[in-house]
């Protein structure tokens, strides 16, 4: 096929905002969408090669898929054989574990099945996963071992029937992408069947290129034209956000947007000139690569670092990334490519033995889960698993969440109400004695959706992507258990607007109106790494005061001018005290860790709040009236 350096300026324009995003910079929020120009481009390029060899009657299955292995497995088995002996270095047990889940999902390329079931793409644990980008090369690859197939078939029927099918595909990819991404944005994201219609308009777009007896559009069109397809992304690199609904609509921007600069962008126009440059055609060609290193560079960085790297940080290693980008590009990535030094056999049988090494690798971490032996005594409760501290979190909350309706002939009826740190608090009460006795109910309330009772719709308040689950009816039956409630406690992960509009939520739900209620206000203990604290001392520990941001104790600050001290307790306090700026404790007296993801408590964290929740007087009274 005829090559087009506008479209390997194009790869530049994907990578580089996907390599800005992962590292975190504000103003790239929705860098992630140079995935989806990645996949405009594949199934432009793949389309069109297919199609020719199909024309001139030169295709073979096998040799598409000895393009695919030379372009895609050389540089990928360089990478990962970085990557596993530094995570079986650095990782703890379940970080580990998950490493080798990933890495066994990556040579079977279902890694995005393995992430779509086992993380959240913009939660702060996928940052620290070295493989989570794979998931993009298993979409790819899902449609390599298809469309060539589906393409042979349906060229045999003629260009209508293939076109006509390949539109209802991507229509249908379409429409189902659009829905999962307001039903389960989480698990839309690494779905093939909602990300084939990008890759489907590369394909579309290649059959009108080939295909079209129009004569080619005039300059003006040409130039608003590729002008506009640039726009668009630059636009939703800019102004998407992690709560934007992906992939569905909202994706039509970026994909349309790379559609356009493909169909238009040419050495005539101002766009095309920009992406035909010497830079951007460079940073293009080392695009694959440098898209391959730079998520285990970052997340490495991010586990080896008891605080968040900063900006300059992640400069340096976007830097370091296209020089890493640079030297596997040109000394792994070309010299496989020669079909002179790498014959077909050579590629096939390279190919298997790094399936199986990589495979081999992995297993060591996965049979012996994530190899607790590797460290000592002293950092025991930095290893446990994150699903061991979750269970902890929820258990005794689900306990009392089943327990149906308060008894009228029974001691004191307690009713907590709140998100995730109802959980918490339900655990600090376990752990600091209090309400011993008496009878526990709860009314769980996701966080996404807050405390909330007021006048506006939930939906207009919540993020897009919340609006189906906070449409549920979470206050059925609540009122009825508020009236028999003794002593009412809510407790919850507060945002500016419900802390607002709290006051109002208290009287509609009738909280307000009843003598014993206490609102907990929200905490933070900011950025835990439990990897980095390998290693130290139990004093060491104890010592450490972990920087906060300022967040929680702003909203405690209004809370507490709303409730006052009748009816509030200050979280953020009674972890920090007066340290706030120097930072707040994450480790108790013993070494203990308090917390495993900063927001949620680890049974030492419950004990040590709720020691501390037991010397607030208002606490301390009503629990003495309630239960001791």
């Amino acid at each position: 096929m005829k090559y087009r350096r506008e479209v390997d300026g194009l790869r530049a324009v994907a990578v580089l905002p996907v390599i800005f995003f992962h590292a975190g910079f504000d103003w790239m929020g929705g860098g992630f969408v140079g995935v989806d120009v990645f996949f405009v481009i594949s199934g432009y390029l793949i389309t069109t090669v297919i199609l020719n060899e199909l024309d001139s009657g030169h295709f073979s299955i096998a040799g598409f898929y000895e393009r695919r292995a030379r372009r895609i497995l050389p540089a990928l088995f360089l990478v990962l054989a970085c990557c596993v002996p530094l995570a079986y270095w650095l990782l703890l047990p379940d970080q580990l574990e998950s490493f080798s889940h990933s890495l066994m999902s990556v040579m079977v390329f279902l890694s995005n099945l393995y992430f779509r079931s086992e993380v959240n793409y913009f939660a702060r644990a996928s940052e620290e996963e070295p493989l989570l980008h794979t998931w993009s090369l298993a979409v790819e690859e899902q449609y390599y071992l298809v469309f060539p197939l589906l393409a042979m078939l349906l060229r045999k029927g003629g260009c209508r029937v293939f076109l006509v099918t390949t539109v209802s595909i991507a229509v249908a990819s379409f429409l189902y992408a659009d829905s999962q991404s307001l039903l389960r944005p989480d698990k839309a994201f690494f779905d093939t069947r909602g990300r084939v219609w990008e890759l489907f308009v590369g394909s579309l777009l290649a059959i009108y290129l080939l295909r079209s007896r129009k004569a080619p559009p005039g300059k003006e069109i040409a130039e608003v034209g590729s002008a506009l397809g640039l726009g668009l992304i630059a636009w939703a690199c800019l102004m998407f956000e992690q709560s934007t609904p992906f992939p569905g609509r909202y994706a039509l921007i970026p994909t349309l947007g790379a559609a356009l600069v493909i169909l238009f962008a040419s050495p005539e126009t101002y766009a095309g000139r920009l992406l035909r440059s010497r830079v951007a055609v460079g940073i293009g060609l080392i695009s694959y690569s440098a898209y391959l290193w730079h998520q285990p560079i970052f997340a490495f960085a991010r586990v080896t670092s008891p605080t968040p790297p900063t900006s300059s940080v992640f400069v340096a290693l976007s830097l370091l990334t296209l020089g890493l980008g640079y030297l596997s590009w040109r000394f792994v990535e070309q010299p496989f490519r020669d079909r002179q030094r790498f014959g077909r056999r050579q590629i096939f049988l390279f190919s298997i033995a790094g399936v199986v090494l990589f495979m081999t690798s992995a297993l060591p971490g996965h049979f012996f889960k994530g190899l607790p032996s590797r460290f000592g005594q002293g950092d025991s409760d930095l290893i446990v698993t994150y699903e061991t501290h979750r269970n902890y979190v929820r258990s005794r909350h689900q306990t009392y969440r089943e327990a149906g309706a308060f008894d009228p002939q029974g001691r004191f009826k307690l009713l907590i109400i709140g998100d995730s740190f109802s959980q918490d608090l339900v655990n600090m009460l376990h752990e600091g004695r209090l309400f011993e006795g008496a009878q526990i109910r709860v009314r769980y309330i996701p966080a996404r959706c807050q405390v909330y009772k007021g006048e506006e719709p939930i939906t207009e308040l919540v993020e897009p992507s919340s609006a189906a689950l906070c449409s549920r009816d979470y206050y059925n039956g609540l009122d009825v258990l508020i009236a028999e409630a003794d002593a009412v406690l809510v407790a919850a992960s507060w945002r500016e607007w419900s802390a607002e509009r709290l006051p109002v939520t208290l009287e509609r739900l009738g909280i307000a109106t009843k003598e014993n209620y206490i609102i907990l206000g929200r905490k933070s203990l900011g950025y835990i790494n439990r990897a980095a604290y390998v290693g130290w001392s139990a004093d060491e520990k104890a010592k450490y005061l972990n920087p906060v941001n300022d967040s929680s104790s702003n909203i405690n600050k209004l809370l507490a001018s709303t409730l006052g001290a009748a009816h509030f307790v200050d979280m953020q306090a009674l972890l920090c005290g007066d340290a706030t700026a120097e930072g707040c404790p994450i480790f108790d007296e013993k070494g203990a860790l308090l917390s495993h993801d900063g927001a949620h408590l680890t049974q030492a964290g419950a004990k040590y709040f709720g020691n501390r929740l037991a010397a607030v007087p208002i606490v301390a009274q009503l629990s003495a009236a309630g239960g001791q």
